[in-house]
């Protein structure tokens, strides 16, 4: 759910990965946070091969992303 403000919440930000996941999409989603922090996920065919929050690599970022509390999303392919 987007707010008054244009950002989305957890749920929005994680509905959307989501999305483009089934929609077997292949590029780059930009997960820009409300307090300045930046999520960059790899897809390859709807698969997550790479994820990166600030200095967190894969596994490590897996939490921070999940724990994204209002964002604003963008997704090239």
């Amino acid at each position: 759910m987007a707010t008054d403000n244009g950002w989305l919440d957890n749920r929005a930000v994680m509905a959307e990965l989501g999305r483009l996941c089934q929609q077997k999409k292949s590029g780059t989603v930009l997960i820009a946070t409300q307090d300045n922090h930046l999520a960059r996920v790899l897809l390859e065919a709807g698969e997550i091969i790479s994820m990166v929050f600030g200095q967190k690599h894969g596994q490590e970022a897996i939490p921070l992303v999940g724990n994204i509390t209002a964002g604003r999303i963008r997704f090239s392919d």
